[in-house]
């Protein structure tokens, strides 16, 4: 591992080891949750939805508590969705429905940051 990594495991119990963690690493609060802003967070679920995020951005996204309580939420219930609205194909996250509330949290997100 080079200087500057961090080791962490996924939510699948997947070793990763890259450098994509530091940017959440070092927002940690002494709580162990995430400080991500508003717009950090819409930025975050836009990138998924277009598929241009990282390739861990989502997976650290749902697997690090936010420290704000009304980000939290949303953190937990899109990790929720692939349950609320099954996807139709196996390579999808969610159903259509889904997609359509990740699409409200953006809004919603970006108008707050405003």
């Amino acid at each position: 591992m080079a200087e500057g990594e961090v080791s962490v495991t996924n939510k699948n119990g997947d070793l990763q080891s890259t450098n994509h963690v530091n940017h959440f690493v070092n927002q940690f609060t002494s709580g162990g949750r995430v400080n991500m802003t508003r717009a950090e967070a819409a930025d975050v679920i836009e990138s998924f939805i277009l598929g241009k995020g990282g390739p861990w951005d989502w997976d650290d996204f749902l697997s690090l508590p936010q420290s704000d309580e009304e980000l939290e939420q949303i953190r937990a219930r899109c990790d929720s969705l692939p349950e609320e609205f099954p996807p139709q194909q196996r390579t999808h996250y969610c159903g259509l429905e889904g997609i359509e509330v990740l699409r409200k949290y953006v809004a919603f997100l970006r108008n707050r940051a405003a």
